[in-house]
């Protein structure tokens, strides 16, 4: 994937005495990840601490940092970050962090004042503020279940939201709407909660999207998230990735209104094979007033100049790429996937950088497999 914006200019020369590296959640800001391992220039990797510091002395300016922190997943999932060109002093590295989790709870209970529809649909949506979100459909009863998991305090507290619509996709016509806000503690079941709903009013979002025609019957995926005040947000629209050849045109979606004002958030991400390029807006809408007029246009992404395709990649493969406009940033996804005795093991890169070439790091923990299957994002 290779994203772009302006950057801005560092010291060059001088050097920090000493240099802290804070890792935090992009998830939920402010929450720092400890036990993630760091490296910055040609350093000794280091661990980060309880409040996510990591200190390294006699660092020239500007820096490159680099993370690798692993998470199970369906696979075991190893993680490298490489960001250039930083300069500021603590460092704060924000990493996405959603499968980096040790804390879980079972959160159970009955949605009431359903509309005894049968052409209906409900279902149950919990979201950490700023965070994940863990999605159950109720069932005929009310009834429903979810587990729910976490990084950071022990305790933590939990947005549950009821949602009763046709079951169209997406809906065009909602029901009704509840919500409650409770604390969850890692290893607790917390049971017998009661989520009533109630009338909900609609407005829309409506658009205009355009395709650049060299993306070609690429991958694209189209979402619309409802953000709520506290930060939490709940997907309305999220269409499954692949098979969306000729999605451009106009679009005019339902939204509940269940809070004022809301804010959502109109994400369109979608490419050829290997190359991706996207788009997000995020606006207001209150008292049930329209947010009309929203205009996507998705452009031809970069160009890969080396690898070429079906040339193998893994540890040390160099990456070029045509040059976007003066002072672009570039974002360089790549994943591996293979299997070392019983295990599947998922291995990413993810280097952000302002030159248009970039070379995959080695570290010291984990190595690609003869046969690995790697591709470019």
């Amino acid at each position: 994937m290779a994203a772009m914006a302006w950057t801005a200019c560092s010291s060059a020369g001088s050097r920090y005495d000493e240099l802290v590296v804070q890792t935090i959640s992009a998830q939920w800001p402010g929450t720092p990840l400890e036990g993630i391992r760091v490296q910055v220039d040609d350093s000794a990797w280091a661990s980060t601490d309880a409040h996510g510091n990591a200190t390294f002395r006699n660092v020239g300016r500007p820096f490159t940092v680099r993370t690798y922190m692993t998470y199970q997943g369906a696979a075991l999932y190893h993680r490298v970050a490489e960001v250039d060109g930083l300069d500021a002093n603590p460092a704060v590295v924000p990493l996405d962090n959603l499968h980096y989790d040790s804390n879980e709870a079972t959160i159970a209970g009955v949605v009431t004042n359903l509309s005894g529809s049968a052409a209906s649909l409900v279902q149950v949506i919990a979201a950490k503020p700023g965070g994940s979100l863990w999605r159950a459909q109720v069932a005929p009863d009310g009834s429903f279940q979810v587990q729910v998991h976490w990084e950071g305090p022990s305790t933590n507290s939990l947005a549950v939201h009821a949602f009763e619509s046709d079951t169209a996709n997406p809906p065009t016509h909602y029901l009704g709407y509840g919500s409650l806000t409770l604390p969850v503690s890692n290893g607790v079941a917390v049971t017998g909660l009661t989520v009533p709903l109630g009338p909900v009013a609609e407005a829309h979002v409506a658009g205009n999207l355009e395709i650049a025609g060299a993306l070609g019957e690429g991958t694209y995926l189209l979402g619309l998230w409802l953000k709520f005040p506290d930060e939490s947000a709940v997907p309305l629209v999220r269409s499954p990735a692949g098979g969306r050849a000729g999605v451009s045109g106009p679009f005019d979606h339902v939204v509940p209104m269940v809070g004022a004002p809301l804010s959502v958030s109109f994400s369109f991400f979608g490419g050829n094979t290997g190359i991706s390029a996207g788009e997000r807006q995020r606006v207001e809408v209150g008292g049930g007033a329209p947010a009309t007029g929203l205009a996507f246009e998705v452009g031809v992404p970069v160009s890969f100049v080396e690898p070429a395709a079906g040339a193998p990649i893994g540890t040390g493969t160099s990456f070029r790429w045509a040059a976007g406009p003066d002072g672009a940033n570039y974002d360089l996804l790549v994943l591996c996937q293979d299997t070392v005795g019983l295990d599947r093991r998922a291995l990413w890169w993810e280097i952000r950088t302002s030159a248009t070439q970039a070379r995959l790091p080695s570290v010291p923990f984990f190595a690609t497999a003869v046969g690995s299957s790697c591709a470019q994002m």
